[in-house]
């Protein structure tokens, strides 16, 4: 099995499971550690944060170890995804709270249970926050900031966390990320939910950029329309017929 595919069959258990549902939030590649990490998929539930980390037969298990690690810096809960082949090693090698789960011919095996795990930094939640979101923050704690970069203002904050309590931290850094994918996981979660079930297409619509590449192919799907209606719709004036057959760009600019 693919990647994609694995992923489908995780959510898809979670579904079955009833672990999607009405304001749980699922991210598809969530980076960590300023970028330098990227945990597969992402689930914000009931004021956690768990972290999907999917092996298949292609992959490599070599930085596995080092990924989990980390992962454990910035999530409650982490688990690997892990397709036969890989199985046995990975239990073996996983961290003590890290949940182990084996992928056979599309059905979940959990091999090895994890636990929830409390992080150990609050600093660890500012990686998770864009520049307006780390200056909103400062705003409520009545701290002021001007043209400064991302770098400097997320130092400001960290500098400022005493102000905050860890648990005011850790819900305003979830309530952000939920926020930033609500969009993409309510199309997610509404099209899983009325069909029953999760397929691995379904995985593009927790893309970021779905919509705008749904907006451009509509964009020229009518283009091509009205070309070929100047084509088959305007023989009374070969000249126009001509210029649409002719054309290889979109005559009246973007529709």
């Amino acid at each position: 099995m693919l990647e994609r595919e694995l992923k489908a069959v995780v959510l898809n258990h979670l579904l079955i499971k009833g672990k999607l549902r009405e304001g749980v939030t699922v991210i598809n590649e969530l980076t960590v550690d300023n970028f330098s990490r990227r945990a597969d998929l992402a689930l914000i539930s009931e004021g956690n944060i768990i972290a999907f980390e999917i092996k298949s037969e292609a992959d490599s298990l070599r930085r596995l170890r080092g990924q989990t690690d980390k992962y454990l810096d910035y999530f409650d809960k982490v688990v690997i995804v892990s397709a036969c082949k890989h199985a046995g090693k990975v239990s073996e090698s996983a961290h003590d709270d890290v949940e182990v789960w084996e992928v056979f011919d599309g059905v979940v095996k959990i091999k090895k249970r994890g636990r929830l795990r409390k992080i150990s930094r609050k600093e660890n939640y500012l990686d998770f926050l864009t520049k307006s979101e780390i200056l909103l923050l400062l705003k409520r704690i009545n701290v002021s900031c001007h043209d400064k970069c991302k770098r400097e203002v997320k130092g400001l904050l960290a500098d400022n966390l005493c102000k905050l309590s860890f648990g005011d931290v850790k819900a305003f850094a979830l309530g952000a990320i939920s926020r930033r994918f609500e969009m993409t996981s309510s199309l997610f979660f509404n099209c899983v939910v009325n069909r029953g079930e999760v397929v691995p297409s379904d995985i593009n619509l927790l893309s970021p950029y779905y919509f705008g590449r749904q907006k451009r192919k509509a964009a020229k799907d009518s283009s091509d329309s009205f070309l070929k209606f100047l084509v088959e719709g305007r023989d009374d004036d070969p000249s126009l017929a001509r210029l649409a057959r002719e054309s290889t760009s979109i005559i009246f600019g973007e529709v």
